[in-house]
């Protein structure tokens, strides 16, 4: 859709290499703690993703307090990343093998006493951090396989995690059932941050035990878990993981219907590899890649005779994507002289869950210089793509 009433003051809708906070994510793998060769990294970073996955591995730890030599490290990785202009998907463990029982620390307080070390060195970083994942413990750090997943040792290993990094990251857990056994810390602000992470998206029809073998109340989890993240409140609550295990379930449209009703953000793009070149040929890895997280297009341009006598533009916008654009946006014109914002009506967007509507203002007078048009966060100035139809 190319509007007259813009194109008439040589106005157009700017494009975005990478927008943030949403899409493909690889992972970057460390173990504490051993030097990092961060030239050779640079070279693994893909010039299309915007999102990656830190997983740093603390098993060396297990049974004794991070040294300041970890600490650095975690340090140099999160400074690393952010100076690339990726956002972190951060996730911590004592395994990475698959044995997670094996290879955790012997007590609670052990990991208790890492998250404190690790927490307050995550403040400084907390803008580039999308997610931190789970707890520490299981199977890869997947909640799984690990004896502190009692409700009692999820509820004092998350707050722990909460207030160690005071409020300021999101958090996810890998189960929705796990999420609701935080409810008796009755801390809303915990509730508000605490999203989900689930590495077995399709693999089966439980999601390889993430949610329940009974189907009513399989649905309600997953229900329970699209509540969640509609919910435009903080900074949001977002899901998102790895496809696995080819099968039906995965299938085309099956998937993209799937990963819409569980509003999910991110997602791998290394693994499983043979459902991502099943989605290739079948055409749809293009559909999920431009739907994941948000996606805004254009509704409308009004220039009827209410916005005549305004003097004004009316901008309407509609997210297309899986999930909720969780930032305070505006919407900004540039060209080469000068960066005008939409007019104090609307000028803010708190948010935009999927499927909804918003509109902003422009005055008219300003758009006559021409330039392009984005979406901006309010927080950082990123760049919002606004896509024409």
């Amino acid at each position: 859709m190319r509007d007259k009433v813009l194109e008439k003051y040589g106005v157009s809708f700017g494009e975005v290499e990478l927008e943030p906070s949403r899409g493909w994510y690889s992972i970057f793998p460390f173990k504490l703690p051993q030097k990092i060769n961060f030239k050779e990294l640079n070279c693994s970073l893909k010039d299309n993703e915007s999102i990656v996955l830190a997983r740093i591995n603390i098993g060396n730890y297990k049974d004794r307090a991070l040294d300041m030599d970890a600490l650095k490290q975690i340090c140099y990785i999160l400074d690393f990343f952010t100076v690339h202009g990726r956002e972190i998907i951060l996730r911590f463990v004592y395994d990475d093998e698959g044995k997670g029982l094996q290879n955790e620390p012997d007590n609670i307080e052990q990991i208790q006493e890492h998250m404190r070390q690790i927490g307050s060195n995550l403040i400084r970083f907390s803008q580039g951090i999308l997610t931190l994942q789970g707890i520490f413990v299981g199977s890869w750090g997947e909640m799984h396989s690990s004896r502190y997943l009692d409700p009692e040792s999820i509820r004092k290993l998350m707050y722990t995690l909460y207030e160690a990094t005071r409020g300021q990251i999101r958090l996810a857990v890998r189960k929705p059932a796990q999420r609701e056994i935080l409810e008796e810390l009755n801390c809303p602000k915990i509730m508000r941050l605490t999203g989900f992470y689930n590495d077995a998206l399709m693999a089966s029809d439980t999601d390889y035990g993430t949610f329940e073998e009974d189907d009513e109340k399989r649905e309600a989890q997953r229900d329970y878990v699209s509540d969640c993240c509609r919910q435009l409140v903080e900074i949001g609550m977002l899901c998102g993981g790895e496809a696995v295990n080819d099968n039906i379930l995965n299938d085309g449209e099956n998937a993209a219907e799937y990963l819409r009703r569980l509003n999910v953000t991110y997602l791998n793009s290394q693994y499983d590899s043979a459902v991502l070149d099943k989605w290739k040929k079948t055409g749809v890895y293009d559909e999920i890649s431009e739907h994941l997280g948000y996606r805004i297009e254009l509704e409308s341009v009004k220039f009827g005779l209410k916005e005549m006598l305004m003097g004004k533009v009316k901008i309407t916008l509609k997210n297309t994507g899986y999930a909720a654009l969780y930032e305070p946006v505006v919407m900004a014109l540039h060209n080469e002289e000068k960066r005008v914002s939409a007019g104090k009506r609307k000028k803010i967007q708190l948010g935009l869950g999927p499927g909804e509507s918003c509109t902003f203002l422009f005055e008219r007078k300003k758009l006559s210089g021409g330039g392009e048009i984005f979406l901006e966060r309010v927080r950082d100035g990123e760049r919002i793509q606004i896509r024409e139809v």
